[in-house]
């Protein structure tokens, strides 16, 4: 986000742009925000795996599970693993 920022304030053209483009950015922000998933996935491992930072808060912990959770119950990895044997 900071550089998204920093990008919009570098110019007045880009100034005016974010003008608009912020207003419908803002409700994504919270998809961009580390706490709200707790971690990435790790793929080429036989099942779900998240990784989280060495500092991850209860938060972020809480999240991992949930993402984890979604994506065994999802079946992530069979539906990967179809997408790349095609």
């Amino acid at each position: 986000m900071g550089i998204l920022g920093s990008a919009i304030g570098s110019s007045p053209e880009t100034k005016a742009a974010g003008d608009v483009l912020i207003p419908a950015l803002l409700p994504y922000a919270a998809n961009m925000d580390p706490e709200a998933t707790g971690g990435a996935m790790l793929l080429g491992v036989e099942g779900v795996c998240i990784i989280s930072h060495g500092s991850s808060s209860a938060k972020a912990i809480v999240n991992a599970v949930s993402v984890a959770h979604e994506m065994a119950e999802g079946d992530l990895v069979g539906h990967v693993r179809a997408a790349v044997s095609q």
